[in-house]
């Protein structure tokens, strides 16, 4: 099933058609004959930032593989700009949503700017780049910082370098919707707050961004909305304030916590407490 050209120019009229950017309804799925998710039921809106989270195992990756077309569910089902994501071929969905996976194959022999370039595949005939998909790309990578690394052999840059490269390639996409897994990892915390804000920024133009991060205190200071996972099923899902508690931070992580307020933002900031450590 082919997407019309509407569903790839995700314009005023288009979002007054579907309220919601991404739609999960009772979502299960899993690996052979183990269940991951249970009955996972999230909306995100247009223009949103939100984080999935939870332990290890919860869940997450297999949530974002799903909402990516990338993994079928067994049951339920997701709609991103209103279209059923499992219905789409491989670019019409990349129209829709840029995906970027926990780890990423490091492709061998192309500069970093030739990755990022990849990133118009869908835009482009085959790999026939044109003058405006290098512009594009090139401009995703001043975004991220790594414009210096244009001519740079991919497979010789850091942990760190890579994993902004690789943001950019998902930029250069030029979707309406951001599906990433754990974007902020192996970045230093400067690096990271600039990916945060970054991905901030992209709420004003509309874009979708949906992030599976273990970093707490980084989603509750950007995040708008958090999704918090357990045993393959939502404990939680709104802001932060409302997620974050120490309750459900002890439900969720086994781990007892103390909740502060930021000093600037007066949201939540999660501290480990020390009570009862030896």
């Amino acid at each position: 099933m082919t997407a019309p050209v509407s569903a790839r120019q995700d314009g005023p009229s288009a979002r007054g058609r579907h309220l919601s950017a991404v739609e999960v309804h009772d979502l299960r799925a899993g690996y052979g004959d183990v269940d991951v998710l249970r009955g996972v039921s999230v909306s995100i809106g247009h223009g949103v930032l939100a984080a999935v989270c939870g332990p290890n195992g919860a869940g997450k990756t297999t949530l974002l593989r799903c909402v990516a077309g990338l993994l079928r569910p067994w049951g339920g089902g997701v709609r991103v700009g209103g279209w059923a994501i499992g219905d789409l071929g491989p670019r019409d969905r990349a129209r829709l949503l840029a995906y970027l996976p926990q780890d990423p194959a490091s492709p061998v022999g192309f500069t970093c700017l030739e990755v990022v370039t990849m990133g118009r595949y869908a835009h482009a005939g085959g790999m026939a780049w044109s003058a405006a998909d290098r512009q594009a790309a090139f401009r995703a990578m001043e975004r991220t910082g790594t414009a210096h690394l244009a001519r740079r052999p991919f497979h010789q840059t850091s942990g760190g370098e890579r994993q902004r490269v690789l943001l950019s390639r998902a930029l250069a996409q030029g979707a309406r919707v951001l599906v990433l897994d754990e974007p902020t990892a192996h970045l230093d915390i400067a690096h990271q707050v600039q990916a945060m804000r970054l991905l901030r920024s992209l709420c004003g133009e509309g874009i979708t961004t949906i992030a599976a991060m273990h970093e707490l205190n980084l989603a509750a200071l950007f995040c708008d909305q958090i999704a918090l996972l357990s045993d393959g099923r939502v404990v939680a899902h709104g802001p932060s304030a409302e997620v974050l508690t120490p309750g459900l931070v002890r439900k969720v992580y086994g781990a007892e916590a103390l909740v502060a307020s930021h000093p600037q933002t007066g949201g939540p900031v999660v501290l480990p407490s020390l009570e009862g450590q030896p």
